[in-house]
């Protein structure tokens, strides 16, 4: 998913048993579930994957290729990231309880985003609604959404996020949780900040 997403390369998924060739294979061996980014089976193989002239590793022989599988295994990464411990002290239930759904869902688009990212949400009762942004070590960064206190009728609204903090400064690459708080739920989503080099 994240592959077709967040990348221009193909995913082929084979689940192939016999393929113990490659770091993954001692992950497979314990149970652990593992991939194997490599050309599909049949196909043309990299001249280059492995030689004794071997520096930096068999993908930089294709810096485009190398930065669309990099691409994925960040994205891959950043879905399937898990964050204990954050430590947002004025709201300690942060931990990953989702929202109920019969108040409120929250999504974020692109995800991840390389600099505006659209917010939306549906409330499906009365409520206030603020919506804050933290970063991975639990400082809130800035309030993207208050209502004041004013309820929102149920529905759905949107905003956009330009990837800046509450003084007006452009966000550094990283891992930032987006918190949605109604009168009596919360939801929190995680969302990748990637700011391409230059």
């Amino acid at each position: 998913q994240s592959c077709s997403t967040y990348t221009s390369v193909i995913p082929y998924k084979i689940n192939d048993p016999s393929a113990t060739y490659s770091d993954h294979a001692s992950f497979w061996q314990f149970g652990y579930p593992a991939v194997l980014g490599i050309e599909r089976p049949g196909t043309q193989w990299n001249p280059y994957y492995h030689t004794t002239a071997d520096t930096l590793g068999a993908g930089l022989n294709s810096i485009p290729f190398a930065t669309e599988v990099i691409k994925g295994a960040i994205a891959s990464v950043a879905i399937l990231a898990r964050p204990y411990g954050i430590g947002i002290e004025e709201a300690p239930r942060l931990a990953l309880s989702p929202c109920r759904e019969q108040t409120s869902t929250l999504l974020i688009l692109p995800n991840p985003m390389k600099g505006w990212g659209l917010l939306k949400w549906q409330l499906n009762t009365q409520s206030p609604v603020m919506i804050d942004l933290y970063s991975s070590n639990g400082s809130l960064v800035r309030t993207l959404f208050n209502s004041l206190g004013e309820k929102l009728n149920p529905g759905f609204y949107q905003l956009l996020w330009d990837g800046k903090d509450e003084n007006g400064n452009s966000l550094p690459s990283g891992i930032y949780f987006i918190q949605l708080k109604t009168q009596d739920a919360w939801a929190v989503k995680k969302v990748l900040l990637v700011k391409e080099a230059k």
